[in-house]
């Protein structure tokens, strides 16, 4: 009974329910609500609000990323080159502890002091005059044969030495005179004393008469040529003496006696006389000195840094064969280079180098 009338309520129940969703409820209540959307003489009324649509979202910037410059790498500045011609004078100055040297011609060596050709020209002719005193067949030598007796009178061997009047008169009157020539060659007793004769063997440190024997007839080697007795050859030492020395010690003042200045001086003459004479048949004069060419010489400098192009540039120097110097302004240093750049430390440099051809 119980499950009987529980069943009737719930069937009751669908029933109500069935006829409370009909059709024609569910218009009404649609209509009812579409009215209400869309009928805007309502007094409560109120019409919808335009709300714009939110933005759309910005997009987010990409930010690049920073850029980091390059690390600005600072070269050494270049360094400069230059060249030029050295003056001759070798008044270039290159650095402050160089200047370019510029050889000079060499001197030409001359064959003979004014002295020795003084001699030899006056024996050329003067064994040319005739004597009474020569020997029978006398022949005189050539030129030739006194040049090699005496081709070595130079200003080393025999130099010059100061004239007084007297000698500068005498030796020119020989060497332009024939009659001057004759006068002191010609006569038998051709080596008296005279102011000319004491002229002549005080200058050149020979007496007339030895001058005749020992270079006229001698041929130059030790001996007697033809039977006399030569008191002056090139190997002795007989000495050279005044008159007046010589009556001096003939005399009863013998023990006081002593030769004058002039002799003495002359003396020294005679034995350089000597030594030439020796030296003309022992080392006969060679002609030498200047060709006549002179040498040029060009100069490079280089200004920068003491670094790896200081380095090379001593190098190509050196293998160049030029004379090298070198100038570091900050230390005060000026010093010549013969070996490859040690000095590497980037300090201010300046070089400079010359060769001559």
């Amino acid at each position: 009974m119980k499950n009987l009338v529980v069943r009737s309520v719930l069937g009751l129940s669908l029933v109500m329910l069935a006829s409370a969703c009909s059709q024609v409820e569910f218009k009404k209540l649609a209509e009812s609500s579409k009215a209400a959307e869309i009928d805007p003489s309502d007094p409560d009324y109120v019409p919808p609000v335009n709300t714009p649509p939110p933005p759309a979202p910005s997009p987010v910037a990409e930010i690049p990323p920073p850029v980091v410059a390059p690390p600005v790498v600072v070269l050494p500045p270049a360094p400069t080159l230059s060249k030029g011609v050295c003056a001759a004078d070798s008044s270039t100055a290159l650095l402050s502890c160089m200047n370019c040297l510029v050889p000079a011609l060499p001197p030409v060596v001359s064959q003979f002091s004014n002295k020795g050709r003084a001699l030899f020209e006056i024996m050329v002719a003067s064994c040319q005059v005739p004597n009474g005193s020569d020997p029978v067949g006398y022949r005189p030598p050539t030129r030739a044969d006194l040049m090699r007796r005496l081709n070595r009178l130079s200003p080393t061997l025999y130099p010059d030495s100061p004239m007084s009047a007297i000698q500068i008169s005498t030796i020119n009157s020989l060497l332009t005179d024939s009659t001057a020539l004759q006068k002191m060659f010609g006569g038998i007793f051709y080596s008296g004393v005279t102011p000319t004769t004491t002229a002549f063997e005080t200058y050149f440190g020979i007496e007339t008469i030895e001058a005749r024997y020992s270079l006229c007839y001698d041929n130059g080697s030790m001996g007697t040529p033809n039977g006399f007795d030569l008191k002056f050859t090139r190997l002795n030492a007989t000495p050279l003496n005044s008159k007046v020395y010589l009556d001096c010690l003939h005399s009863d003042q013998s023990y006081f006696c002593t030769e004058s200045a002039e002799y003495i001086t002359a003396n020294k003459y005679r034995n350089q006389l000597r030594n030439a004479m020796t030296e003309s048949l022992n080392n006969p004069y060679v002609p030498s000195g200047s060709t006549g060419v002179q040498q040029t010489c060009s100069w490079e400098k280089f200004d920068g840094l003491a670094g790896t192009a200081a380095a090379d540039q001593v190098k190509a120097w050196l293998a160049g064969g030029f004379t090298i110097g070198a100038e570091l302004s900050a230390q005060r240093m000026c010093a010549m280079v013969t070996a490859p750049l040690a000095i590497l430390d980037g300090s201010a440099i300046t070089m400079a180098a010359y060769r001559c051809k």
